[in-house]
């Protein structure tokens, strides 16, 4: 038994080929004293990211603007 697939035999897969899954994309955040946060890189390059979702990842970036209670944030699937 592997614990990482569960019961039964394990399989033969590479490592990060379930890593997708659960990652869409990895987003590099700057923070600019003028403008705020703003998304610098988004790797894979083709991802296309609605506004909702940039808003969210730049509000998200930065941990001194987070408060549960001040914002509407989704964090989305």
């Amino acid at each position: 038994m592997n614990p990482l697939y569960g019961s039964g035999s394990p399989r033969h897969e590479e490592p990060w080929a379930r890593f997708s899954s659960w990652l869409e994309c990895v987003c590099v955040v700057t923070f600019d004293l003028e403008l705020g946060q703003a998304i610098e890189l988004v790797y894979p390059q083709d991802v296309k990211l609605t506004e909702k979702e940039k808003t969210s990842i730049c509000y998200l970036s930065f941990p001194d603007s987070y408060s549960g209670k001040s914002h509407d944030t989704e964090c989305f699937p």
